[in-house]
């Protein structure tokens, strides 16, 4: 009896690990991450400007998240959180480039970007995918010196759809190549403006 229950517990662990590797990534109820954090501290200085020097401060957080409906297919959510600072300090005094600029005041630059949108990703059996996205996002600039603080608010509507290629590491990772148009139309003061282009990168996902 003993060995038959050490029989029947062994049958039942090689039939669940055959199951785990028969499994995919990418089927129906498994979730897909990945995203993109950045931060970045410069400094600019310029000759022959009343400009002296430029330093910029930015962090920014970009999480996406989806779920596999169905296997192959994964509908989700991304999000983007951007945050910089900007510092223009200007020359005291002119002197014999800018004889008639008399002590500028310094100049700050506050930024905050938020964005949010659905995304939509297929994955081909032979590891390509392919994905489209519409987002919308919203910036708050704010400029201050010791003359003035002007606010200005901008609207921006993007859409992007692009391929690549998931080369799986195992079944919980993969780098993805890919390539994508990308639009853009941004609103400020009721003025539009449009871009468009093309994007090339890389970067990893990981699957649970």
């Amino acid at each position: 009896m003993k060995n038959l229950c050490l029989a029947l517990a062994l049958i039942f662990s090689l039939s669940v690990f055959s199951q785990d590797d028969d499994a995919m990534p990418t089927d129906k109820g498994s979730f897909l991450v990945n995203g993109a954090m950045d931060f970045n501290i410069s400094s600019s200085k310029l000759s022959n400007s009343i400009i002296e020097d430029v330093r910029r401060l930015s962090f920014s957080l970009t999480p996406r998240v989806g779920y596999f409906i169905t296997d192959g297919l994964a509908i989700g959510l991304e999000a983007s959180f951007r945050l910089s600072r900007e510092k223009v300090d200007y020359i005291g005094n002119g002197g014999a480039v800018f004889p008639n600029v008399q002590g500028l005041d310094d100049q700050i630059t506050n930024t905050s970007t938020y964005a949010l949108g659905p995304f939509v990703r297929y994955y081909f059996k032979n590891g390509i995918f392919a994905e489209a996205g519409i987002g919308y996002s919203r910036q708050n600039t704010d400029y201050e010196d010791e003359l003035q603080n002007l606010e200005i608010e901008t609207e921006f509507f993007s859409y992007e759809i692009g391929a690549g290629y998931a080369l799986f590491f195992n079944n919980s990772v993969s780098l993805e190549p890919f390539l994508s148009y990308q639009f853009e139309s941004q609103t400020q003061n009721e003025n539009e403006t449009d871009t468009s282009g093309l994007n090339l990168g890389v970067g990893f996902t990981f699957y649970f």
